[in-house]
């Protein structure tokens, strides 16, 4: 397992800790996670992974629609500019 993969599956357990509320209810999480067989674990984290697989496509396509629209108003106040520096 890479870095980053390590790291990937890590965040799905500091998650699930977050959700959880309290150290308690995390580790009542964790016994009940731990046994679940094999593939429903798997069936787990692949669910978690699709959705935030998911979610990182929405925020991306946000930010481009976010930059498309951040460089049209660059580009529409840059043609006032040229206007007032032509008058100028």
């Amino acid at each position: 397992m890479t870095e980053a993969q390590r790291s990937l599956v890590l965040q799905f357990f500091h998650e699930q800790w977050e959700r959880a509320g309290s150290t308690l209810a995390f580790a009542d999480w964790m016994v009940d996670f731990f046994l679940l067989s094999k593939a429903e674990q798997r069936d787990r984290l692949r669910t978690w992974l699709t959705t935030r697989q998911q979610t990182n496509r929405q925020r991306r396509d946000n930010l481009e629609a976010d930059r498309a629209r951040a460089a049209a108003a660059l580009d529409a106040e840059n043609a006032v500019i040229d206007t007032v520096l032509d008058s100028v």
